[in-house]
């Protein structure tokens, strides 16, 4: 889980499906009917670029 309250994004899963439609947070692999996930490097670039925005 990456979103909040357990994971390090502050976000809620309406919000995080909004980013990810218009393309400011990266786009998912399916891996199943029901299966959603993310590369890895695609989630550590996110962080770092949202990071980058607070400092």
């Amino acid at each position: 889980m990456i979103l909040a309250p357990l994971g390090p994004l502050p976000i809620s899963k309406s919000s995080w499906w909004s980013k990810v439609r218009t393309g400011e947070y990266p786009q998912p692999v399916k891996l199943g009917p029901r299966t959603t996930a993310w590369r890895v490097a695609d989630i550590l670039d996110l962080i770092e670029r949202l990071e980058s925005r607070h400092v």
